[in-house]
């Protein structure tokens, strides 16, 4: 629906996918290659938990995103 509508009103679309498809971590992705970190990031559970990440490269990101 947002392209369709992008399209109707003649606004540009971006494509910011860093992947193209889906990806098992965070460092697989092209902004990563270009060294554009993946944080700040904020995790937050169903339970209203939440944690702000702010770590030195995606690899770390990845291991304790999945650890928390």
């Amino acid at each position: 629906l947002p392209l369709a509508l992008a399209a109707k009103l003649g606004l540009p679309v971006v494509d910011v996918d860093g992947m193209g498809r889906a990806f098992p971590e965070l460092q697989m992705v092209t902004f990563y290659l270009d060294g554009i970190s993946a944080t700040p990031m904020v995790i937050a559970d169903e339970k209203g938990n939440t944690t702000l990440l702010s770590t030195i490269n995606n690899v770390w990101t990845e291991r304790i995103a999945r650890a928390a």
